[in-house]
């Protein structure tokens, strides 16, 4: 572990732009940063793209760094706020996803005034897991839409639950990077849906 006066002289290069005592603070703390944001996304790449946001903050605000008294602390309240970011964010696609999943097949048949913006978010929706890998889309479907488990899954693709995990977390990335492209349009519906 990185000593008291060592870390201040560290934050002291790092405001004037010294990216080599940058890396040394990454490569000490990414660790940390990561499996807290894993323990509360249960994501491996949401934790990835955390750990680089947390990161991307610091160095952005690298000149307030000389008065930062306590870098764990400085460290934990970056990773909370950016990691309860990420959880709005997702907590609001997810209930937008669901409630477009939910009124698909009501929109599909009964076409109303409003439903032109709930149809457009299903086809976002249905491209996005019509690209993947037909291994991946089968577990996307199956976890997401069908709420089985990893093992029942596997069981019933007669795969390995490491096998799953790894479909469900890389058609899981690809969903969530296509969506987020779209994402105005997701949080529009989501505003539409709970606000009315």
């Amino acid at each position: 572990m990185i000593q008291i006066d060592e870390i201040k002289h560290l934050l002291f290069l790092i405001s004037k732009g010294d990216q080599n005592a940058f890396h040394i603070i990454f490569d000490s703390y990414r660790n940390k940063i990561f499996s807290f944001a894993l323990y509360l996304t249960h994501e491996e790449f949401l934790a990835e793209e955390i750990t680089q946001e947390v990161f991307i903050r610091i160095w952005m605000a690298r000149k307030k760094l000389p008065d930062v008294e306590f870098l764990n602390a400085y460290l934990r309240t970056i990773a909370k706020n950016v990691t309860a970011n990420y959880l709005r964010r997702l907590a609001i696609e997810k209930e937008a996803l669901k409630k477009i999943l939910e009124r698909d097949e009501v929109t599909q048949q009964n076409y109303s005034e409003d439903s032109e913006e709930l149809n457009a978010a299903s086809k976002i929706l249905r491209e996005a897991v019509n690209a993947l890998p037909p291994q991946q889309q089968k577990v996307y479907i199956l976890h997401h839409y069908k709420g089985l488990k990893n093992i029942q899954i596997a069981e019933l693709m007669g795969i390995s639950v490491y096998t799953v995990k790894e479909y469900l977390k890389h058609a899981t990335k690809s969903v969530y990077k296509y969506v987020g492209v779209k994402i105005n349009l997701l949080v529009i519906i989501a505003l539409d849906i709970f606000l009315k």
